[in-house]
């Protein structure tokens, strides 16, 4: 049976009581990861280093059949970095993604370890989100993305067609493709791009298998020129690989011009929530 190692990293910024809360739902899993690995960005709060503490403490004494590794990191490199660590840090056959304030639905795992099985030539199977604001019953949106792998790859030439923590990932094709690498909030947009050109193939459950705490916190740290920079730099690395046209790149690039940095928040917030969810 294939080895599952769900990996959660963790920085100062994160809160004790919701941390717990993603690391019970790893725990309730109908299938359970075979590795429970936590990396943190850099030091964290003695807080949260006791949540991580306690979840060790409930498996070894409940015996649940879950290895727990405790990966901390000495300093902040970023998510990227951080994700590449972990990954080369496990043996295990497959890698979920997962953030440490998100809750996974109890039937994640088994239903997408279950799409490997009946799909042996996909190396990413996904799913979509439901988003939250405060308590999870305050649902302020949910994110639907393409299920096959061809609608997929059409969607990535102008938006990123997973969600990201959602992700389970085939580890040896992880590697091969070169690894997650440093592109600052668009490390997994990035890392697609690049297996798709390797002809790595993808696919989504229909299922909401994650529920995502947004808010318009989240919104805000998807505008000004920073992260324009950002998308800016991984559409030319598209162009430039040929996974898209000049007239592509340019239609990007005033799109997110006009979202980014003509929109203010609480018009950037709205859109979000009415066109792109």
């Amino acid at each position: 049976m294939p080895t599952l190692s769900a990996i959660l990293p963790l920085y100062f910024k994160n809160k004790p009581a919701q941390v717990k809360a993603a690391l019970d739902s790893i725990l309730a899993q109908t299938r359970l990861p075979d590795e429970l690995l936590v990396v943190t960005d850099g030091p964290v709060p003695a807080e949260l280093e006791q949540v991580i503490h306690n979840a060790q403490f409930t498996i070894q004494n409940e015996k649940f059949p879950v290895e727990v590794a405790y990966l901390p990191q000495e300093k902040n490199k970023g998510l990227g970095e951080t994700l590449r660590v972990a990954v080369e840090k496990t043996q295990c056959d497959y890698v979920a993604r997962m953030d440490a304030d998100d809750i996974c639905l109890p039937e994640r795992f088994e239903t997408q370890m279950k799409c490997f099985e009946e799909h042996p030539e996909v190396s990413v199977v996904g799913g979509q989100i439901v988003e939250f604001d405060g308590a999870e019953t305050n649902i302020t949106g949910r994110r639907r993305v393409p299920l096959r792998h061809e609608d997929i790859a059409a969607y990535m030439k102008s938006r990123n067609a997973m969600n990201h923590v959602t992700t389970i990932i085939r580890r040896k094709d992880l590697l091969a493709a070169g690894n997650y690498q440093p592109l600052n909030w668009l490390e997994d947009y990035y890392l697609w791009v690049r297996m798709l050109q390797q002809g790595y193939r993808f696919m989504n459950v229909p299922d909401d298998v994650v529920l995502v705490r947004a808010g318009k916190a989240q919104t805000d740290r998807r505008g000004g020129w920073n992260y324009f920079y950002y998308e800016n730099k991984l559409f030319r690395y598209m162009r430039s690989v040929h996974f898209i046209s000049w007239w592509r790149y340019l239609f990007n690039i005033v799109e997110r011009g006009c979202v980014r940095l003509l929109m203010p928040l609480s018009m950037r917030y709205w859109f979000y929530r009415t066109f792109l969810r």
